[in-house]
This record gives structure tokens, C-alpha cells and sequence, in this order.
């Protein structure tokens, strides 16, 4: 199932309580979930992308800067902030 925007709150709050760059989000194409993938100060984002999508197993569907504002990020839809 899709996150909800209340879900996507709480893993940026917890991305900024993890000092984390990014939120990456997920979706799990087998069961149709929604995962957070947090990118830590000395990760790279983009390398963290790749790892993270994978066409046969699971699709990146949001990458949330967590040092720029939330509300702007949410209203996107389909967020891909770098």
C-alpha cells in the first residue's frame, strides 16, 4: 500500500532525527509496500538511489530532501529531490 502523507511525516521526522540527508521511499513491487530508506550525511543520495531501485524487485518512488521544507516536497505527488 502506498504511504500515506502521515507516514511520509513521520519517516522525515525520523530521517531528521537520524541527521540522515534524505528519505528515500520505497515500494516493494512483490507485496505493493511502502519502505523507508534512510541516506545517512556520508552516504551518497544518488548511489543510494541505484542500490535502492530495482526494476524487477522494487521501484524508488519518492527521494525527500530532509533539509528543504516538507510541506513543498509533499505537495509534488512523485518527489525526486536531490
Amino acid at each position: 500500500m502506498a504511504a500515506s502523507v502521515a507516514t511520509l511525516r513521520k519517516w522525515l521526522k525520523t530521517a531528521k532525527e537520524q541527521q540522515a540527508t534524505h528519505l528515500i521511499v520505497v515500494r516493494d513491487i512483490f507485496d505493493q509496500e511502502d519502505h523507508p530508506v534512510f541516506v545517512l550525511k556520508e552516504e551518497d543520495p544518488h548511489q543510494a538511489f541505484k542500490e535502492a531501485d530495482s526494476p524487477r524487485m522494487k521501484r524508488v518512488k519518492h527521494v525527500f530532501n530532509v533539509s528543504m521544507d516538507w510541506d513543498e516536497q509533499l505537495k509534488l505527488g512523485t518527489c525526486q529531490q536531490f
